[in-house]
């Protein structure tokens, strides 16, 4: 109901302003005296709509050019979809001010004329909601209308000026602030990948873990053997035939030696904590068998 009334008073006062725009428009054709079904008429605003093309062609190849200055001057690739997300943020800032700046005001000239007034709670949730979907359709509205009229306006206006040296100042900032969030981005993600590579978790009583160290064993032993082999047959100049398991495996790979050494490591360890139980076990045998025979 809330939503039902404000649209009511919103169509309301729409309806008044096209009705007030026609009449201005009827009276400046009295006042001008132009005929806009007559064929000669038509035929003028056709040549000043051609010109205008023409001129607005230029005036995009213009454009173009600056883009391109700009971006050999400052280094920033406006096609980039980060600049242009930034970009976008900046301008729904700025139009978002400027709606809340032309909403107070309507407010402010609303109460001047002699309108219809609704009694709405502004203070009612529903109303606040309904208020803001209006709100968003009609600023939505707004900005595509906004966007129709720069295609075929005709003047020399524009937002920023980007030769402007605080304009400069402000954009190298911004691409600063960036580039440093990047960076300390690519640093933290480079840390915790860092940590991941250190931390390995193996089950060494896994079969397939100890089948695959036996593999890289048995691959860095028969490496070794086949170096050693070459050596050989450089100072003794004797040939020798060698049947050895191949692996497939890249032995000089950095990463496939630090593997290996740590499962070297983790069986080494594995094996040496069951040596020191066996000796534990054996010396209470031992011990106990001493004490039967004094016993």
């Amino acid at each position: 109901m809330a939503a039902t009334k404000i649209q009511a008073g919103f169509k309301g006062h729409k309806t008044r302003k096209e009705l007030n725009e026609k009449k201005k428009q009827k009276e400046m054709e009295e006042s001008l005296g132009i005929n806009y079904d007559d064929p000669e008429v038509e035929m003028a605003a056709t040549k000043i709509q051609a010109g205008f093309k023409g001129q607005k062609a230029r005036k995009e190849m213009n454009e173009k050019k600056k883009k391109i200055e700009i971006e050999t001057s400052l280094g920033i690739d406006l096609d980039d979809p980060e600049v242009e997300m930034a970009a976008t943020k900046i301008q729904a800032g700025f139009k978002g001010n400027k709606a809340r700046k032309e909403v107070a005001a309507l407010k402010s000239k609303n109460e001047e004329e002699d309108i219809d007034t609704i009694d709405i709670d502004l203070e009612d949730p529903e109303v606040e909601m309904a208020a803001t979907k209006i709100q968003a359709g009609f600023k939505g509205m707004k900005a595509r209308k906004e966007v129709a009229a720069l295609k075929g306006k005709n003047d020399d206006e524009i937002d920023i000026d980007l030769n402007d040296p605080e304009v400069e100042q402000a954009a190298t900032k911004i691409q600063a602030g960036f580039k440093g969030m990047q960076a300390r981005k690519e640093v933290a993600a480079m840390k915790n990948k860092e940590e991941e590579n250190n931390e390995i978790d193996i089950d060494l009583e896994d079969p397939e873990v100890e089948m695959a160290a036996t593999k890289i064993q048995a691959g860095f032993k028969g490496m070794k053997a086949r170096k050693e082999v070459n050596a050989m047959k450089e100072s003794d100049k004797e040939s020798s035939k060698t049947n050895e398991a191949e692996v497939d495996i890249d032995l000089e790979d950095p990463e496939v030696e630090m593997a290996a050494t740590k499962i070297q490591a983790g069986f080494k360890g594995m094996k040496a904590r069951k040596e020191v139980s066996a000796m534990k076990e054996k010396e209470i045998e031992s011990s106990t068998v001493i004490e039967n025979e004094v016993d």
